[in-house]
């Protein structure tokens, strides 16, 4: 449950601007500020050697083995991974100095020598094991799905240990990157400070602000500044006075109504590939949506360049369920015509003496994707009711499997397919809001994980994609 929050945090229209995380999906662009600088040209009244990030959201709280974008965006200026997936989602070593397979159910790391805690410790392979464990296990943990098949973890020496799987898995690394280091004494704990080996130490919250300071005794290259803020811009009312008083040098996941008016100031605009896609569900067991042809007319009367419009160009058409840096994304599937025609002829033969109607569920604040899904929908015969939603009350309404359709957004934080199938389509998925069951899929996701020749796997999970947006037609990608 505690993911599915993360999960509709991208739903919200102001996210989808550039929903990532700069330092773990990026962080060479991350380092760029954070380790040498801003550009002259950006605004802002602060000492050079101080540096303030506007974000979208305020973290609830910093646990370590939290997950989402809120969160993730905070931790990872205090701790540091075993390894981190680059631009290309290509893995390099941060606190592992080099890692390796031993057997299918077996991998081996050692640890990079000379790293120390904020508080002046030694990082030491119990600490790893400790954190791991954490991860894996506590209750709070936003982590214990994604690291499932992990087993065991077996100390060989005070640097280097093994990672036993209970089967060979090709995601393996992708799930070992989401750990977080911490000093084992406080594996234990409740809740504790933050205390990582990161660049930046944590100081305190006050209000909005986020404080951070540069860590000395960094194992790494040095953060050029002194001191670091992340202020919480979490309505437009904060964006727009935040920019216009110089209160931020850098920011991130502007709002799309604000991009275009910041792009001809003194900032300097960049957009960035996002790992998140928004689409609309339909749910299953819905009298309107049942038949396929229903699911088929609402594809094909949807203009999906029309969001991109709205954002001032900066969102782009998806095409299926997972962005095109993800693996398992299939270019071969191309965004459909818009055809109001066929639409309507499909809902007259399923429907041929009433208009159909039907509720969409949608966050507040997406009253612009919804005004014109709505339009769009009746234009082909179908009468759309907006319910708008807290992201509880949403949440509450998916997980009970009720709504005629809904519009959500998935961030696929492992860079595989996998982790949207067996997330929200699967039979009996946590976040299969829709109740979408095809066993021949599940027999697909399920051998897509037992499978290492990438090519191969590769084109299976593309297979798994084309049924969910051409065939089967799960949803409609936004």
């Amino acid at each position: 449950m505690r993911r599915i929050i993360k999960i509709l945090a991208y739903v919200m229209f102001v996210l989808l601007f550039t929903g990532v995380s700069l330092r773990l999906f990026y962080p060479d662009f991350y380092l760029i500020f954070a380790n040498k600088g801003i550009s002259e040209n950006s605004s802002g009244n602060m000492s050079a050697k101080d540096l303030v990030i506007g974000l979208d959201s305020k973290a609830s709280e910093l646990e370590p083995t939290f997950y989402d974008m809120a969160s993730r965006n905070r931790l990872l200026q205090v701790y540091e991974p075993l390894l981190m997936p680059d631009k290309d989602l290509n893995f390099e070593p941060v606190l592992a100095l080099n890692y390796g397979q031993m057997d299918d159910k077996t991998w081996k790391f050692r640890l990079r020598k000379g790293v120390k805690f904020h508080d002046g410790t030694d990082m030491t392979v119990d600490d790893v094991i400790a954190s791991v464990r954490r991860a894996k296990n506590h209750e709070k943990s936003q982590l214990r799905e994604i690291l499932s098949s992990i087993s065991g973890l077996k100390k060989i020496s005070d640097f280097e240990f093994e990672v036993l799987l209970k089967e060979k898995d090709p995601l393996f690394l992708n799930r070992i990157s989401t750990v977080l280091i911490f000093p084992g004494k406080f594996a234990d704990g409740d809740k504790f400070a933050p205390m990582g080996t990161g660049p930046y130490v944590y100081v305190d919250e006050n209000g909005s602000n986020t404080n951070f300071k540069r860590f000395e005794s960094y194992w790494g290259d040095k953060p050029r500044y002194n001191t670091l803020t992340l202020l919480a811009l979490d309505d437009l009312d904060k964006w727009t006075s935040a920019f216009s008083e110089g209160d931020v040098q850098l920011a991130v996941s502007v709002p799309p109504p604000l991009a275009s008016d910041i792009a001809v100031g003194p900032f300097d605009m960049v957009s960035v590939p996002s790992l998140s896609v928004t689409y609309l569900v339909f749910g299953f067991d819905s009298k309107v949506f049942e038949n396929v042809d229903m699911r088929e007319a609402v594809k094909v009367a949807i203009n999906r360049s029309v969001f991109s419009e709205m954002s001032g160009g900066y969102l782009h058409p998806a095409t299926q369920f997972v962005s095109g840096g993800v693996y398992g994304f299939n270019p071969d599937i191309e965004v459909p015509e818009l055809n109001l025609n066929l639409a309507k002829q499909y809902v007259k033969a399923v429907f041929p003496f009433n208009r159909p109607s039907a509720t969409l569920d949608l966050l507040k604040g997406d009253e612009a994707i919804g005004d014109y899904l709505k339009k769009q929908m009746s234009e082909i015969g179908i009468d759309a009711a907006l319910n708008l939603l807290s992201r509880e009350e949403l949440e509450k309404k998916i997980s009970s499997g009720e709504s005629d359709m809904y519009v959500f957004g998935f961030r696929s934080e492992l860079g595989d397919a996998y982790d949207f199938y067996s997330s929200a389509v699967s039979s009996g998925a946590t976040y299969n809001g829709g109740n979408y069951s095809n066993e021949i899929l599940n027999q697909k996701i399920n051998e897509s994980l037992s499978i290492f020749e990438p090519d191969k796997r590769l084109e299976i999970l593309k297979e798994i994609m084309t049924v969910l947006v051409d065939e089967d037609i799960y949803g409609v990608p936004l």
